[in-house]
């Protein structure tokens, strides 16, 4: 690997989890509810997380608060 290949993957990783974890929960609650619900789940205030949004707890890297929140969701939500 090149010196600027492996400054690249240094810089852009962090990133590329938090898409992955944001991916992998939209794909939770949209199977479990609809896209729409994904969405506004994502971007509303949430209690769990003090009020932030999901995306907001996801780009300050709270990952694990973020699961907490969705998995509450979750467990909230009669299944479809």
């Amino acid at each position: 690997m090149t010196i600027p290949g492996s400054w690249c993957v240094r810089r852009w990783s962090p990133g590329r989890r938090r898409l992955q974890l944001a991916h992998r929960l939209w794909t939770l609650i949209a199977g479990r509810e609809s896209d729409q619900v994904a969405r506004s789940w994502f971007i509303a205030g949430n209690p769990l997380l003090d009020e932030d949004t999901p995306i907001t707890a996801i780009r300050e890297d709270r990952g694990k608060d973020v699961v907490a929140a969705v998995e509450a969701f979750i467990e909230d939500q009669p299944a479809t």
